[in-house]
């Protein structure tokens, strides 16, 4: 282990914080090679960065036969090598032979250009590092003249601010016109469709201000759908449109931008924000990793408990699929499972479940809970705290979770044992070291609100304002910073956010959601003739709007269409919420959902631990599981009186 925490000692990683150089420590693959041995040739392409933990490695140029080849330079332990042509993206410009027995380091590629992107400064060291070798060679052997540029230091890909041009463009003309025009002819599509709408709507006799709401609908989800602008930005343009057509007052669109759940999310993420930045739940996850059975099935179970129940302390979806994604890619490593196969794609699938799929059962488990919560009436609303949404959940995330465990050992069986490494483990909670007081800091705002949350019953205190009093806490203490607040909070999604509870507001203020229920009502009669059928229906529902618009947009119309018919129906709203939520995540197609895409493309390289392929009868399997989960909990919920 110790011997692990020196490999990090070398001047490159210096600059990387405690936590990045714990998360580098799993991405080195330990090699061994024998003396006399050629780790790579002159001429080979670049595909490793090594680090000598133990020997002696000569580097030299090969001179035309018959003379002694050129010695570069000769490496001992905690040197590196290979770095020059993974910088430059060249073929080795030297050959590299071991003098002693050695052990290495080896860093792929992959991970190494994943480490450029995410860290400035292990660039600019790289880059003096291999700007002094270059100037120590140039003394003894100036480089050809062919291959100058190639090899100036400053010719770096990760540094060079100079873009790539395709050589010719050949046939593509044609693409680029249509795709140039595309915009327009989105616009010109929506237009027309738009008026047929207006005409139709018209001549059934609703209300202006009902047709102009329900045109803004219509534009958002095709710009939606198209993602011809930004989503925060058609957000924005939802309320802003519904005043400029007169179809509410800036009082009742805005009303968002006022609402407990806006302020609400405002608090949890900033909790997020500070979680993530000191590394506590990286901590966390590295502590379940050493509790649970080192065996594919401990392991997998480890991994979907541990994402449930660290879902209350990160409550954002995507910020803990986007940290654990690494996580796992380094856990199939250090188990020795290969790309694409069962085993690595059942430890991430479980991770997948646990990390992102299990967010409905908690009211702070994502940002989208919040919306439903805004979402429902008020009296519906305030009657709901963090425990009784838990109650309330439980039976459906309890099934869903058992259901989707046992599909993914049934779909990715692993019969051989793991080469668990828990030295590892342990010397990346030794870089880690003992915790430090901003995660001491974030652990106690996390266990107040937490706190706040459960007992809300009792002291009566909105939840919104326990969020902003932990937010308080990090802010004061210097956990968060003005800096960090502006760059680590995601405002886009808080405007957008507003922007949804404002536009949900005005329908509910003009009369709209019981027009449409109205009009909805005989469209549905084949789905209502029992509350079963009906919740149901509703799975399939969510999952179709999902091939259409993002998971915000789709649980905003799901709601505001489904609402109306709730009452008819003899079933609560927030019934209704929770099974839009546990179905709003499918992935038939891979950008449905942006958790799974993060799980499958974890190092932005490519399907690294799974390819889509593997999980399409899991994606068909979520679809059954969502019904069977919620046909489960239909009893408990009729006995709870939610469903009467």
């Amino acid at each position: 282990m110790d011997d692990d925490l020196r490999l990090l000692d070398i001047s490159i990683f210096s600059d990387l914080d405690r936590v990045n150089r714990a998360k580098l420590l799993p991405e080195f693959e330990e090699v061994h090679i024998p003396a006399g041995q050629v780790i790579f040739y002159e001429g080979d392409p670049g595909d490793a960065l090594y680090i000598i933990k133990e020997g002696l490695i000569t580097v030299y140029r090969e001179r035309v036969k018959g003379e002694k080849p050129l010695i570069l330079a000769q490496y001992g332990p905690k040197d590196c090598f290979g770095e020059q042509s993974l910088l430059s993206e060249v073929y080795r410009t030297a050959t590299a032979k071991s003098l002693t027995p050695c052990r290495l380091a080896r860093l792929s590629k992959e991970r190494f250009d994943e480490l450029l992107k995410k860290h400035q400064s292990l660039s600019i060291a790289l880059a003096k590092l291999l700007s002094q070798r270059l100037a120590i060679r140039s003394g003894h052997d100036s480089p050809p003249a062919d291959n100058a540029e190639e090899n100036h230091p400053l010719h770096l890909r990760h540094l060079s601010a100079v873009p790539d041009y395709p050589l010719d463009a050949g046939g593509s003309i044609w693409f680029e016109l249509i795709n140039s025009k595309k915009p327009l002819l989105i616009v010109l599509f929506t237009l027309i469709l738009g008026s047929l709408l207006f005409f139709w709507l018209n001549s059934i006799g609703m209300r202006s201000s009902h047709i102009a709401l329900l045109e803004i609908i219509w534009a958002s989800t095709v710009f939606w759908s198209f993602n011809l602008f930004s989503p925060h930005a058609i957000a924005l343009a939802l309320p802003l449109a519904a005043v400029l057509l007169k179809a509410t007052t800036p009082a009742v669109a805005f009303a968002g931008f006022s609402n407990t759940s806006w302020f609400l999310i405002l608090g949890v993420s900033a909790l997020t924000a500070g979680v993530f930045r000191t590394g506590l739940l990286y901590r966390l996850a590295l502590h379940v990793v050493l509790r649970f059975p080192p065996n594919y099935v401990g392991q997998t179970l480890a991994w979907a408990i541990a994402g449930t129940l660290l879902t209350p302390v990160i409550p954002s979806s995507n910020g803990r699929t986007s940290l654990i994604a690494p996580m796992v890619a380094s856990l199939t490593e250090t188990l020795r499972l290969p790309n694409c196969s069962n085993g690595s794609t059942g430890l991430t699938m479980s991770c997948l479940l646990g990390f992102g799929h299990m967010s409905f059962l908690f009211m702070n488990g994502a940002a989208v809970c919040y919306l439903i919560l805004g979402l429902l009436p008020r009296e519906v609303a305030q009657s709901i705290s963090y425990g009784t949404w838990f109650i309330d959940a439980a039976p459906m995330g309890i099934s869903f979770l058992i259901l989707s465990f046992l599909s993914i050992l049934f779909l990715y069986p692993h019969k051989e044992n793991l080469q668990f490494k828990p030295d590892i483990v342990a010397a990346q909670l030794k870089v880690l070291g003992p915790m430090t007081r901003e995660e001491k800091v974030s652990f106690l705002a996390i266990s107040l609100s937490l706190l706040g949350f459960l007992t809300q019953s009792s002291h009566h205190v909105d939840g919104a304002w326990v969020a902003l009093a932990s937010f308080l806490i990090l802010y004061s203490c210097s956990v968060l910073t003005d800096k960090t607040i502006r760059s680590d909070i995601d405002w886009g999604f808080l405007i957008t956010f507003g922007s949804m509870l404002g536009f949900g507001n005005a329908m509910k203020d003009s009369g709209l959601t019981g027009a449409l229920s109205h009009y909805l009502q005989p469209l549905l009669e084949m789905f209502m003739g029992n509350q079963l059928t009906f919740l149901l229906a509703l799975v399939i529902y969510i999952m179709l709007l999902r091939f259409i618009l993002p998971i915000t947009p789709a649980l905003l119309v799901g709601m505001l269409t489904i609402m109306p018919l709730c009452d008819t129906m003899h079933v609560s709203p927030f019934v209704v919420g929770l099974v839009l939520l546990l179905s709003s995540n499918p992935w038939f197609l891979p950008h449905q959902n942006i958790m799974y895409l993060t799980m499958l493309d974890e190092t932005g390289t490519g399907e690294k631990l799974f390819e889509h392929r593997q999980t399409r009868n899991l994606a068909f399997l979520y679809c059954i599981i969502c019904l069977l989960s919620v046909g489960l909990s239909v009893p408990y919920w009729e006995m709870v009186g939610l469903i009467y």
